[in-house]
């Protein structure tokens, strides 16, 4: 995603393809193991912790299921977690040497993962399982599991973030403007598009778009706007949202989503979620990720599309990436890289493709007709797979997700509070309260306070 990544993966990329010419390995996607196992009185077992809804640990059990099938010599044992928060909060709380083989996890769970010794790099392992890194999988994955020039976890999937239309309400043909093509996911649309589609569903309906108001949905429209959201995306120490032009594109952007007629206030979500209202068809355009798009095929009755984000100036977008670690404690090493190789590779990835909740990191997977037709339903890829270019620097990892987390209040307040005075000071306000989140202090000793603390109890 940035300069520095790219240094790394050039630099990964040459060391993997090195192994390659050495391994001699030619993968398929079938569960076939190419660790030797010394006989046992019973079968190598690898512990598996995934998260997600029904549908993906179902996936999963079939997965496991079916390589245990091909490989008898080796069993997988799922851990399943409802969501992703529950998996880490276990993982966290799980004793030493009793963590599961492999287990999932998202990016800005890297670096706390790192920096207690809890990952063993995979690079050499899938080398030698024969995966090809340098065209099979999305590069986005890629950089954002590299670190020291070691690939330290794999990429399962690199899910961008779009926008989901009710198309009886944002008729595309209706919101060009005079002599222009409709808008199109190839294609795009721009900032006035998109509020003109809000305002043509607001018209037919109860309001015409929602977006969370958070930091995190935010960002691709300061981003389209030229902003960098931060002083720096690698080393941040402050947020930039009160300096041109990340405020001009947040002022835009307000213009909208302050807008009474055109979105929701907080007490009317309150009674009826913005995903309630959506699928009773109240609702135009709904932002999310691809997470969303099962739930939004069981409104039966809502035409379904999907654009990428509005350009605000450049095409921009930021993506959620997920990926599987190889447990450093983990006494089967390699039998959990066959597993590994294995669940990441086209045949497993097509399989939780279908489930219609990932955008898969393996770029064959992302040609399959598991992900183009999700359980059978037509989904436009252009919308996600598209928008892999787009992807702008953002801070990462944990400092992004302190930042998300650490400003969610201020932005509920920039949504919805009746009155919010000047603008510039209220942001500027916000940029310096920034600096504590992405510089914490560390922690007092008990009993004491640390400075921080006190300045927020003020």
């Amino acid at each position: 995603m940035i300069a520095k990544r790219e240094r790394v993966l050039a630099s990964l990329v040459g060391v993997l393809a090195l192994g390659l010419a050495t391994a001699g390995c030619t993968p398929d996607g079938t569960p076939q193991s190419p660790t030797t196992v010394t006989e046992t009185a019973g079968p190598v077992q690898v512990t598996l912790q995934v998260y997600g809804p029904p549908k993906v640990i179902a996936a999963y059990t079939t997965l496991a299921a079916q390589y245990s099938a091909g490989n008898p010599q080796v069993a997988i044992n799922i851990r399943p977690y409802d969501d992703h928060d529950a998996s880490m909060k276990a993982f966290e709380e799980t004793p030493p040497g009793k963590h599961a083989d492999l287990f999932l996890m998202s990016e800005t769970d890297l670096d706390g993962l790192r920096a207690d010794k809890m990952v063993q790099p995979v690079d050499q392992l899938l080398v030698e399982r024969g995966v090809e890194f340098g065209d099979g999988f999305e590069r986005a994955g890629l950089e954002t599991f590299s670190a020291d020039n070691r690939l330290q976890c794999m990429p399962t999937q690199v899910s961008p973030m779009v926008v989901y239309l009710n198309l009886s309400l944002v008729r595309l043909r209706r919101i060009a403007a005079p002599g222009d093509d409709p808008p199109s996911a190839a294609d795009g649309w721009n900032f006035e598009e998109f509020t003109r589609g809000a305002r043509q569903a607001a018209r037919r309906a109860g309001r015409g778009v929602y977006l969370e108001p958070s930091l995190e949905y935010v960002a691709p429209f300061l981003l389209g706007a030229g902003g960098t959201l931060v002083d720096d995306p690698t080393a941040p120490t402050t947020l930039t949202l009160g300096e041109d032009p990340d405020l001009a594109g947040l002022r835009q952007l307000l213009d909208v989503v302050r807008n009474p007629r055109l979105t929701y206030s907080r007490k009317q979500l309150s009674r009826r979620s913005a995903l309630e209202r959506f699928r009773a068809g109240r609702l135009g355009m709904i932002v999310g990720y691809r997470d969303l798009l099962p739930q939004l095929r069981e409104a039966e009755d809502v035409p379904l599309g999907i654009m990428p984000m509005p350009s605000t100036g450049r095409r921009s977008t930021v993506a959620r990436v997920q990926g599987m670690c190889l447990s450093a404690e983990s006494k089967v090493k390699g039998p959990a890289a066959d597993v590994l190789a294995y669940l990441t590779g086209p045949a497993a990835s097509e399989r939780l493709a279908q489930t219609g909740y990932t955008v898969p990191a393996s770029v064959n997977a992302l040609d399959s007709t598991g992900f183009l037709e999700p359980d059978g339903i037509s989904a436009d890829p252009a919308a996600f797979t598209g928008q892999f270019r787009y992807l702008r620097p953002r801070p990462e990892g944990a400092s992004w997700q302190r930042l998300i987390s650490g400003t969610r209040a201020d932005f509920e307040q920039l949504f919805y509070k009746p009155v919010l005075g000047p603008l510039e000071e209220r942001l500027a306000t916000l940029d310096e309260q920034s600096q504590t989140l992405l510089n914490p202090q560390p922690e007092s000793p008990e009993g004491t306070e640390s400075p921080s603390a006190s300045a927020s109890a003020g």
